[in-house]
């Protein structure tokens, strides 16, 4: 299973107009190819305000053919061009191939993730410490968790994210992580196989 992702930053004072314009986006997408693309705005993050399209694929094939499918389409290209005003900075696009967890049949109003990059000669270490974060996490917190590997971009680059009903969700498991203290181990006994400056952000989804 792969997730792919895309990136915008918001255009200052143009929030509501890209949510909206991002949103139709997607939906003409989804009208047009044969994958679901949910939009989502990038709630916390140091990086500011941004939205997000995400869509799960089995097979790197249907990238492949939903994007030749989109740029065969003058009303998408149009729409892109149009939104691309209320939005600023490059494209940062991701492919992750999950690796360990299971994702939730459907995708939950909000999703809170963790990407990190595996130091150098730690790449196998930082994998299997990650797959294994992922699990206690997930049964710890009890919390849909999955750990994936970026396919592009920064060599060594992965990704952990988690799944919740509601914000009050992720505030509660903020608490209870303070606290678990055999988890807090977990983490910082793996965290020399990655870089330091993980970044955390929270996705509010849209559609």
């Amino acid at each position: 299973m792969y997730i792919f992702t895309r990136v915008r930053n918001i255009e200052g004072g143009r929030y509501q107009e890209a949510l909206a314009g991002a949103v139709e986006l997607a939906a003409k997408v989804n009208e047009t190819v044969d994958l679901t693309v949910s939009t989502w705005s990038q709630q916390y993050a140091p990086t500011g305000p941004a939205i997000v399209w995400t869509t799960r694929l089995d097979h790197l094939q249907e990238y492949e053919t939903a994007t030749e499918q989109m740029f065969a389409s003058s009303e998408i290209l149009d729409m892109a061009a149009e939104l691309e005003e209320s939005l600023s900075g490059p494209v940062v696009d991701h492919m992750i191939e999950i690796v360990a967890g299971e994702l939730p049949t459907t995708a939950t109003p909000f999703v809170a993730s963790v990407q990190a990059t595996a130091v150098n000669g730690h790449l196998r270490a930082a994998m299997h410490w990650g797959a294994d974060l992922a699990q206690r996490y997930s049964a710890s917190m009890d919390v849909p968790t999955v750990f994936g590997r970026d396919l592009f971009g920064s060599y060594g680059s992965v990704i952990w994210a988690s799944y919740f009903d509601d914000v009050s969700g992720y505030q509660t498991v903020q608490g209870k992580l303070a606290v678990d203290e055999m988890l807090q181990a977990v983490m910082d006994e793996g965290a020399h196989n990655c870089q330091p400056g993980a970044i955390a952000t929270v996705m509010r989804r849209l559609d």
